[in-house]
């Protein structure tokens, strides 16, 4: 007999029981990891189909990328909207969707290809938003005017040329060309060079954060901005001397570019701020003309005709990719005899495998990754030689050594190994550079810095001003040496400074022995300053003043060939195929989706305690719980 308000009948075999309405509880944290696993899943889905469908199309547009063909009456035009790539990219894999952008070797050199390709007719370089760093402005502007030597135009227009930083780089660069144009309405901005920097000293001493650095020597003064109030003589003096001769190979650029006495130059300068018929009257600008008529002057000069269609313009990057693939006649590149190039770029660190999937694209120098590339190179009887092309604000001592170490293997196994120095190839970044055959710095380098600097900051007036009590187990006398919640003990400050006494006569002892000076010479000009490159080669901390055109030229000499265009150059370490980019991708998305179930899990661990304190904070509920422990907090 059914009971009654039971949906089901009493058997021998089951036995209903009541149900019970469980009570809906709002769980925030529940909520919280699904929706991150969720959102894991469908990123994941989604990234996963997107480099499928990349790979796919890369694989289909490859072969159309290799026919891109130049017109047989073409005008290059460059336009500067964005920062030139140090290194070389994938031509196939960017080139087949837009992205690919050339590096400044690959500017440079198409330049040169263009300065003897009866096709190219002209240059115009159309100055945007985008900027680039000086070295790489020394080595195209260089490149130009090697191009106005061939005889063929070479014009620069923009819209208005101004900068938030001054200005005067770009205009720099524009005075390297035939004629200046600029639209009407535009302004010329060349109000010199001009550098300011934060000192937080007085700020961290309110704040109760003492910092703790201890330099090697007076000059490696990279920290003072936290511990000072303003800057230090040395400073002020390496930052002068290191300016001031930028600003003078500026002067003195502009002056020949422009047909303009030196002084006249500085005394421009100085005004710094030019309206476009000032600037005219002044002889910075050429012409006041829009875009459309540049264009319509062009044509008009090189067939008479201001609305010929035989003159076709031509985006310098295209022509790069396009000489890339099918270098012209006149450039001959043997099979054998390898050039190796060997890109130090960024902060110099042991190992790539401790960077981030959410930082890739930063620039870092992995220790473990180039000592592997020169290695390799070393070990390739093709080739004969590696450059090695160090862009580098310094970094780990430790790495730093690994790098050198290769580059010595490379010399005892008779490569001959030339250093070309972009920006900076500064403390770890010439630490590196001390034993090469020879070694090539840009005017505008900054290199030097043969000095360490090293510390911490104590925190423990900052905790005590907020109310946070941090509280500690030590074994060992130096075992709290590098916490950051206390200072120095007197014997762990001994024991650091005695490791940056080490690494700074070390790096002494490399300078003195890669650079054939003595111990004392090389004292007398490293105490951790920065030299420009025209006052690092007085020094003889380099040989010679130029880019990478000028050390792939030298490493061809030293070959038996003519220059650079005779070479077959590599670059190291080897650029991924489109399918080991897919591959790569993979990896950091999985690598993402793991971070995203992981911070799912911590929220779902946490849900217990949280819902014990939902509850026992919620009393509408009425369900009983098993109450924390206090005496586990004791």
């Amino acid at each position: 007999m059914p009971i009654k308000g039971w949906p089901h009948k009493r058997t021998i075999v089951y036995s209903p029981q009541p149900r019970v309405q469980k009570v809906k509880r709002f769980r925030l944290l529940n909520i919280i990891g699904k929706a991150l696993k969720r959102t894991a899943t469908t990123l994941g889905a989604l990234v996963l189909f997107s480099m499928t469908m990349s790979v796919v199309i890369t694989l289909f547009l490859a072969s159309d990328v290799k026919q891109v063909t130049v017109p047989e009456k073409t005008v290059l035009v460059f336009r500067l909207d964005g920062a030139v790539p140090e290194k070389e990219m994938s031509s196939a894999f960017s080139g087949a969707f837009g992205f690919y952008r050339p590096s400044v070797r690959e500017l440079v050199d198409a330049i040169d290809y263009a300065a003897k390709d009866d096709r190219v007719k002209g240059l115009v370089f159309s100055f945007r938003n985008g900027g680039l760093s000086l070295a790489h402005m020394e080595e195209i502007r260089k490149a130009v005017l090697r191009f106005k030597e061939s005889g063929k135009f070479t014009k620069a227009y923009a819209l208005s040329y101004e900068s938030a930083t001054g200005g005067l780089g770009r205009y720099y660069l524009a005075s390297a060309f035939d004629q200046i144009w600029m639209q009407p309405v535009g302004t010329v901005s060349m109000a010199g060079i001009y550098a300011e920097m934060p000192f937080a000293g007085d700020l961290l001493k309110r704040l109760g954060v003492t910092p703790q650095f201890f330099q090697r020597k007076e000059y490696k003064t990279a920290m003072e901005n936290f511990t000072k109030s303003s800057m230090s003589d040395e400073n002020r003096e390496e930052l002068e001397t290191v300016l001031g001769t930028i600003f003078d190979h500026m002067i003195t650029g502009i002056a020949k570019g422009r047909g303009l006495s030196e002084d006249k130059v500085r005394a421009l300068v100085d005004q710094g701020l030019f309206t476009g018929k000032e600037a005219v009257e002044a002889g910075l600008i050429d012409r006041l003309e829009y875009g459309d008529i540049a264009v319509n002057e062009i044509k008009k000069e090189l067939t008479g005709n201001p609305e010929s269609e035989e003159i076709e313009l031509f985006l310098l990057k295209r022509y790069a990719l396009a000489t890339r693939l099918n270098p012209p006649p006149s450039f001959h590149r043997t099979a054998k005899k390898k050039v190796a190039i060997v890109y130090v770029s960024g902060a110099i660190v042991t190992t790539g495998d401790n960077v981030s999937p959410y930082t890739i694209g930063q620039d870092v120098a992995a220790a473990d990754v180039l000592s592997e590339a020169i290695t390799n190179a070393t070990d390739d009887d093709d080739v004969k030689a590696i450059v090695i092309r160090v862009n580098s604000p310094g970094g780990s001592p430790v790495a730093s050594e690994t790098i050198r170490r290769a580059i010595l293997r490379a010399k005892e196994k008779d490569k001959l190994v030339v250093v070309s120095m972009g920006d900076m190839a500064a403390s770890g970044g010439y630490w590196i550079s001390t034993h090469a055959d020879y070694i090539f710095a840009l005017p505008e380098t900054l290199t030097g810095s043969i000095g360490v600097v090293g510390g911490k900051f104590a925190l423990g007036g900052f905790w005590d001003k907020i109310d946070v009590n941090w509280d500690s187990i030590q074994f060992g006398d130096n075992a709290s040496m590098l916490s950051m919640n206390k200072p120095f003990s007197k014997a762990g400050q001994a024991r650091y400074e005695v490791m940056l006494d080490d690494i700074y006569d070390g790096f002494i002892a490399r300078v003195s022995e890669g650079r054939g000076l003595s111990v004392e010479e090389t004292e007398r000009i490293a105490k951790g300053r920065v030299w420009d490159g025209v006052h690092a080669k007085e020094h003889k901390l380099v040989d010679a003043l130029g880019g990478i055109d000028e050390s792939l030229d030298y490493v061809a000499v030293k070959l038996g060939k003519k220059d650079r265009h005779d070479l077959n150059i590599v670059s190291l370490p080897r650029e991924k195929t489109p399918f080991e980019r897919f591959i790569n991708l993979l990896e950091q998305q999985v690598l993402a989706g793991q971070f995203m179930r992981n911070q799912a899990a911590v929220y779902e661990a946490l849900s217990p305690i949280a819902n014990h304190i939902i509850r026992a904070q919620n009393m509408q509920e009425h369900i009983l719980y098993e109450p924390l422990d206090p005496f586990v907090f004791k």
